[in-house]
């Protein structure tokens, strides 16, 4: 191949965005995630199938003896949004009330060793709403031609729809609490919608003197909502993290994985007592 149209091939390819999917399969497979590009979902609105850019999961088992008694698995379904325009995310503070990152995620699980509510702080922690303190609530594409469609829009909704159907494809059926995980292994699933921006994301925010704030930043969390007559759930916890933010973002929420596997392994103290000296 001459080096010309090689390098035009190059060019094509980043202008395409195809270089920015190139590099978040590269950032996944280094913190050992098992990843693929363009996997298909069917979009049930659409009565067809679509192609989502990454399907991605990672695993974080416990074992005792050698035999696996909790099964955790962490999926990521993304859509990856090139911008030369920043994104300005307004921000919000939701009453503490509403600032639930817990099971009002995409989570299915079997055999868990207590009642759903004592997980909530370990489902909680590390998420990106208790990490910043604050959610998305819409985005503004700076300097867009009002001509152009939004992009971020589809975008999060190509992400949900893709979680519910790998959501559905992994759809686990049994008991959902059990007082022996050592004879009943516990089995987890979670379905983290993200959308990944090659580009800049900035937040904006009323000051008290009625000042707009602007803020640089790697990632917002948002609470999306989306309903339609295939689509029940209502709203769903969508994360958007720019490329930049992006390695430090996945290895936050494989802590958040951690941790509740730490929470299931605290209400299960039978199994471990080995470990712990008990």
């Amino acid at each position: 191949m001459n080096e010309d149209l090689k390098n035009k091939i190059i060019k094509d390819l980043e202008k395409s965005g195809f270089g920015a999917e190139m590099l978040v399969l590269k950032i996944l497979n280094s913190l050992g995630w098992r990843v693929e590009a363009g996997k298909c979902y069917f979009d049930k609105d659409e009565n067809k199938s679509r192609e989502i850019d990454i399907y991605a999961y990672y695993s974080a088992h416990l074992k005792v003896n050698n035999k696996f008694c909790v099964s955790n698995f962490l999926h990521i379904c993304a859509e990856v949004k090139k911008s030369e325009q920043p994104w300005i995310v307004f921000r919000n503070y939701p009453h503490p009330y509403f600032q639930s990152c817990a099971w009002n995620n995409l989570i299915d699980c079997i055999n868990l060793p207590t009642e759903n509510f004592n997980l909530v702080e370990y489902i909680t922690k590390h998420s990106l709403l208790a990490i910043k303190g604050w959610e998305g609530s819409g985005i503004h594409h700076a300097f867009k031609d009002p001509n152009t469609p939004s992009r971020w829009y589809p975008a999060f909704i190509a992400a949900c729809k893709a979680c519910e159907e790998y959501y559905e494809r992994n759809k686990l059926d049994g008991n959902k609490t059990t007082s022996n995980i050592l004879e009943e292994p516990t089995e987890w699933n979670f379905f983290q919608p993200l959308v990944i921006l090659d580009g800049t994301l900035v937040t904006a925010e009323l000051t008290d003197s009625g000042d707009i704030h602007i803020e640089e930043v790697d990632s917002a969390p948002f609470r999306f909502e989306y309903n339609t007559k295939n689509y029940t759930r209502g709203n769903y916890r969508v994360d958007l993290v720019t490329m930049s933010g992006l390695k430090n973002y996945i290895k936050t929420i494989m802590h958040r994985q951690n941790n509740i596997n730490i929470g299931i392994k605290n209400y299960a103290p039978y199994a471990f007592k080995k470990e712990s000296g008990m």
